[in-house]
């Protein structure tokens, strides 16, 4: 999956930003737990909205929400949600 972020406010101790981007999934079925072997294979699109707060200068907090819509060959379109909470911290 590669995504690209707009962050226009990089500067503030609160940033907002908005991701999109896109991907290739495939998942393999274990023999063992569904009895077969099959293989699938989609391509994804997502977009999302998030924001960072710096709680100091070098320790930060992320929150993020995106959809993720997979585009299988089985004539049916999936949608997926993910909320995130990540905390980073740079020298």
């Amino acid at each position: 999956t590669g995504n690209l972020m707009l962050q226009p406010y990089t500067d503030l101790r609160f940033s907002p930003y908005f991701t999109i981007g896109a991907g290739d999934f495939e998942n393999r079925n274990r023999a063992s737990l569904v009895g077969s072997t099959s293989t699938l294979s989609a391509t994804t699109a997502n977009a999302g909205l998030g924001a960072r707060y710096y709680l100091t200068r070098n320790f930060l907090v992320q929150l993020d929400y995106r959809q993720h819509l997979v585009l299988t060959n089985v004539q049916k379109n999936d949608r997926f949600n993910e909320e995130s909470i990540g905390f980073s911290f740079f020298f």
